[in-house]
């Protein structure tokens, strides 16, 4: 879950985040995110979220919009996909995509592996790569 908001009294922008996609050690770290990057735990979260203004977002579309309501500010339509993407021929497109999808995959399993030694089997590369 995310919970966003945009304090004027402090003149700084509030963000919260929670969920099953973090470590269970550190699944309530909540973050402020300011100039200085202070950290609220979770036992902290009751008086950080008393005043109210903070609502859960599920969504990062939702929560930009949140944002830009909150400062004013008029947005494009998000869900509009670029014309340049769709002037090629659509076999193309999907061999783009796919070459893309495997190209990240590569850069994400050599950045974790890149200062590993042997790994004893392909289970604990797998978790490593699941946790990276």
């Amino acid at each position: 879950m995310r919970v966003l908001s945009w304090s004027a009294e402090n003149n700084r922008f509030e963000l919260s985040l929670s969920g099953g996609a973090y470590l269970k050690g550190v699944a309530n770290l909540y973050r402020v995110v300011t100039l200085r990057g202070e950290f609220v735990v979770s036992g902290h979260h009751r008086v950080f979220c008393a005043d109210g203004s903070y609502r859960p977002v599920d969504s990062l579309d939702e929560s930009v919009k949140v944002f830009a309501s909150s400062q004013s500010l008029q947005l494009t339509n998000l869900d509009v996909v670029p014309k340049s993407l769709h002037a090629c021929d659509p076999r193309l497109n999907q061999i783009l995509a796919d070459y893309l999808g495997r190209y990240a995959n590569h850069r994400q399993f050599r950045k974790l592996t890149k200062t590993k030694g042997a790994f004893p089997n392909e289970n604990s590369l797998l978790k490593l790569l699941y946790l990276g």
